[in-house]
């Protein structure tokens, strides 16, 4: 990951953002990840929220979507609330029973034929508000969702809706193993198949 400090990749990522150019990959995949260290979490926050405005005053529809918001709506939806959760935690010896549960509240039952599940309908829902060609979704507190969720697969997902265009970014963070290899949150297996532009 590069060492340069973060107001110098801000203002790149800015100046990217306004040229007009996609940011991502091809016209068809306009997601892009941002990787940063997990310690700079609140710093990054603080920054996304400078680069929305300033997006803004220059005429583009940005917006910042908490993931960890939407995280806690889907656990939300569980009848016993997010508590019912914790019951699950005391009456079991280790994290598995839990963590599946939380899964099925975010991601849906499996099915034959895929589909977007509850917590990436929430995330549609929002980046379908935005004007497809001036619009600029900043994906913020990805971090709130391990070990749940990996978010290798959200972007991925994102991909398949072909009527979604939207230029999004989402801030990863984690660590890079080679150029194109991020470690979501510096400690899971690399992901090696992102199909999206990576900002290390």
């Amino acid at each position: 990951m590069s060492n340069t400090s973060l107001e110098a990749r801000f203002a790149d990522l800015e100046d990217k953002l306004l040229s007009g150019r996609p940011i991502g990959v091809s016209s068809d995949i306009p997601f892009a990840i941002f990787v940063y260290d997990p310690r700079q979490e609140l710093a990054i926050r603080g920054h996304v929220e400078r680069l929305a405005t300033r997006l803004r005053n220059a005429g583009r529809e940005a917006e910042v979507v908490d993931l960890g918001a939407l995280f806690w709506e889907c656990l939300a939806a569980h009848p016993d609330g997010p508590d019912g959760f914790f019951e699950i935690e005391k009456s079991s010896p280790d994290l598995g029973p839990v963590l599946q549960e939380a899964q099925i509240h975010l991601i849906g039952v499996p099915k034959p034929v895929p589909e977007p599940g509850p917590f990436e309908t929430r995330l549609l829902e929002r980046l379908k508000r935005l004007d497809q060609d001036r619009g600029v979704a900043l994906l913020i507190r990805a971090g709130e969702l391990f070990p749940v969720y990996r978010t290798s697969a959200l972007l991925e997902r994102l991909i398949g809706h072909r009527d979604l265009r939207v230029t999004t970014l989402l801030f990863y963070p984690g660590d890079l193993r080679g150029p194109t290899e991020p470690r979501f949150m510096g400690v899971c297996e690399p992901s090696p198949n992102y199909r999206v532009k990576i900002f290390g």
